[in-house]
């Protein structure tokens, strides 16, 4: 992600000069390679983006030989104690930061999948309730339908009513005269 290599491009500028050692932010040197750097960045940059995944994948492999842990036990340990564990393992300051990258990376696997999941189930209920929705307009339909014939039967008999009252000189009061 873009965050987590900006941060991997600030600690390497700021802490590491490729060997996995540090070196203060006040040294002459550092002034030179700050300015080597700035010059350097776009490609450097390129690079840093293209190698990424390879680190990320290789991880488990490039530091397993100082510290021995799974991605499930990287993940599921707190920021507390997996600060505690990288720190007595004796891995240098790039490494401890390629790992805080790869439980990222993994704990954002497992938000990924489980928000694909809820989504999925939330798909497959609205399915469900547009299911009962459809069959409930459909049973609405075919009772309107059934309604719409009761009236039309009952206007015909009132209309025959009607017409044999007029024909037969029946007196009607003035609201039933009219016809629908």
């Amino acid at each position: 992600s873009g965050r987590a290599l900006a941060l991997w491009r600030l600690t390497r500028q700021i802490c590491d000069n490729g060997t996995g050692t540090t070196r203060r932010r006040d040294s002459p040197s550092m002034k030179k390679r700050t300015l080597r750097a700035k010059k350097d960045a776009p490609s450097r940059a390129e690079k840093v983006h293209s190698a990424l995944p390879e680190m990320l994948e290789d991880l488990p492999l490039t530091i397993s030989s100082k510290i021995s842990m799974t991605d499930d036990e990287l993940v599921q340990l707190s920021v507390r104690d997996l600060n505690r564990q990288l720190k007595a393992s004796g891995l240098t300051r790039s490494e401890i930061v390629k790992m805080k990258q790869r439980r990222r990376t993994l704990k954002n696997r497992g938000y990924a999948a489980s928000c694909r999941n809820k989504r999925l189930e939330q798909k497959d209920d609205l399915e469900g309730e547009r299911a009962i929705v459809i069959q409930e307009i459909s049973r609405l339909q075919e009772e309107n339908k059934a309604l719409e014939g009761e009236v039309d039967d009952l206007r015909s008999k009132y209309s025959t009513l009607l017409e044999y009252a007029r024909k037969n000189g029946v007196p009607l009061p003035g609201d039933l005269s009219t016809n629908f």
